[in-house]
């Protein structure tokens, strides 16, 4: 017996920011941002040094954060797309049975038994599995049937006809 592995999520923990200048934990109140390297100051601390004292920054300019913080938001769970096997073999077949009532009504009316065959293969296949049918398999059902039936009408014509000359 396998054990199944888990993946444990890492835990929050809270990051200080502190002041590029004095190194002191930066409070919520009163603390300024360099405009050039975005480095945190307190608003003393900048005063007194009088630029950005962050390596090899000498911007002179800050930024304070807007009064309206943004709250962290959580991120969305999603769900991990999995690839289902059975609704692929569905599509690919569906897929078959479409081109083969195709074929049977443009070219070969003697396809058309084997699309009807494919088309509700599919159709079982889907309601056993519970996934709606595709529109291609009734596409190729509907599509084996008429070639089907083209082929069935053509055969019966030319026995008319040879049975006519027949008569001659």
């Amino acid at each position: 017996m396998t054990k199944r592995a888990t993946r444990s999520r890492p835990k929050r923990t809270s990051v200080k920011v502190r002041c590029a200048y004095c190194h002191d934990d930066l409070g919520q109140r009163d603390r300024r941002f360099c405009a050039g390297c975005m480095s945190a100051h307190h608003a003393d601390c900048w005063e007194e040094h009088g630029m950005c004292s962050a390596s090899g920054c000498e911007e002179l300019e800050w930024v304070v954060p807007s009064e309206r913080e943004r709250k962290p938001r959580r991120a969305k769970k999603r769900r991990p797309k999995r690839h289902n096997a059975t609704l692929a073999r569905i599509t690919n077949d569906a897929n078959t049975a479409l081109i083969l009532g195709v074929v049977a009504v443009m070219a070969c009316g003697l396809v058309g038994p084997f699309a009807i065959m494919k088309a509700n293969t599919v159709t079982q296949t889907a309601r056993q599995a519970r996934l709606p049918v595709p529109g291609a398999a009734t596409a190729g059902l509907v599509l084996g049937w008429i070639g089907t039936v083209g082929v069935l009408l053509g055969i019966g014509l030319m026995v008319l006809q040879l049975g006519m000359f027949a008569t001659i």
